[in-house]
């Protein structure tokens, strides 16, 4: 039999999660996010054919400035898992956001986006 052309979410996760991330389950989505440093709140969010992984670089810069950053893969994108129809038709790009900052305890923040990332952003 030929070879898959994708890795399934599980292996995806075996192969790219690390020490730092985290699930959450947001409107009934689970979803991979980092939460890092302390100070003041940056939220980061990818574009749509991307993962949390855009911001690997600029992240670990920012905490060392003394800034919380906080990103997640966009469901169902990198590790997250797959939407529902019912999370599909209940969650909007900005309700999931604001479920993330909820989870993670942070009512005011700055956000940086790149694509339809800026668009939830705005």
């Amino acid at each position: 039999p030929a070879a898959k052309p994708y890795l399934s979410l599980e292996q995806l996760r075996a192969k790219y999660q690390d020490r730092d991330g985290r699930y959450a389950n947001i409107g009934g989505v689970e979803v991979y996010y980092k939460d890092e440093g302390k100070g003041p709140a940056i939220l980061m969010i990818h574009g749509s054919q991307s993962t949390l992984r855009t911001w690997d670089f600029i992240a670990p810069v920012l905490v060392k400035r003394g800034y919380r950053v906080i990103r997640y893969d966009m469901p169902p994108q990198g590790l997250s898992g797959p939407v529902s129809e019912q999370a599909a038709q209940t969650l909007t790009p900005a309700t999931f956001v604001a479920g993330l900052l909820d989870h993670v305890g942070v009512d005011k923040v700055s956000c940086v986006g790149v694509s339809s990332g800026g668009t939830t952003c705005m």
